[in-house]
């Protein structure tokens, strides 16, 4: 399905956002709330409609998220998190698993989530629980760093700041996989959890490792020789690479 991306269809897709998501209430698994976990953000109303701002002809502005339609790209700010230790999360936002995430950032994951829909994203199938081995299901997309090198911008592959332990070597160059996280009658769970893109499967996350050791959480670790210092600002990009139907 194309959007038109005038005015009156981004506010039909927004509505539409809402109603699909609360129609696959009924048809996927509800998952129990976690204890012990920070929490996140009132989903309130406001929240569950985030207004789209349009920059111009090809760029759209959700929260602190903007969309180039024509680029099929999806760029937001973030900051290095880490600079050593085990990975199960590529980014996730402030409050949500810090520990173990190689960045960090304060925007709202559902409007990220409103954003990749605009460029015609499906998620297909997210794992079931928490290291399931299964191949996550949806449409790939590629995940670069933008940070400073002097004067000028450097873009660098997300994989090379992930270091592959049993492999002994950087990260596999892959496509990322968008799933959509899941709705339950907690509300929207990348937003509850601050789970973003994750390299062990979860089923809260946005975005999940395709790889084969996806569902193994002794594989990645912080690539340190390669990461700057934590606090290093940096702009993610998720570059979308099926086209929409």
């Amino acid at each position: 399905m194309k959007f038109s991306f005038t005015t009156a269809g981004c506010v039909l897709l927004l509505g539409m956002t809402v109603r699909i998501g609360l129609a696959e209430t009924q048809s996927r698994r509800e998952f129990p709330p976690l204890p012990g976990r920070p929490p996140a953000p009132s989903q309130s109303t406001e929240n569950a409609k985030p207004s789209v701002q349009r920059i111009d002809a090809n760029l759209y502005r959700v929260g602190d998220v903007v969309v180039d339609t024509k680029e099929r790209t999806v760029t937001f700010p973030a900051r290095v998190n880490l600079t050593q230790g085990v990975l199960e999360v590529l980014i996730c936002t402030e409050y949500g698993k810090t520990h173990e995430s190689l960045l960090s950032t304060k925007i709202n994951p559902l409007h990220l989530n409103v954003a990749l829909l605009m460029l015609g994203l499906e998620g297909g199938r997210a794992v079931k629980y928490q290291g399931d081995p299964t191949k996550p299901v949806g449409s790939p997309v590629e995940i670069w760093f933008e940070v400073k090198n002097g004067e000028k911008e450097k873009l660098i592959r997300a994989e090379d700041w992930v270091y592959d332990t049993h492999a002994k070597r950087p990260m596999l160059h892959t496509h990322w996989v968008y799933v959509g996280s899941v709705l339950t009658t907690d509300g929207f769970m990348a937003q509850r959890e601050g789970q973003i893109v994750t390299t062990f499967h979860d089923p809260f996350t946005l975005i999940d490792n395709p790889l084969p050791d996806g569902g193994d959480d002794t594989v990645c670790v912080v690539h340190t020789k390669a990461v700057p210092p934590v606090g290093t600002p940096v702009t993610v990009v998720f570059k979308a690479l099926a086209e929409p139907k």
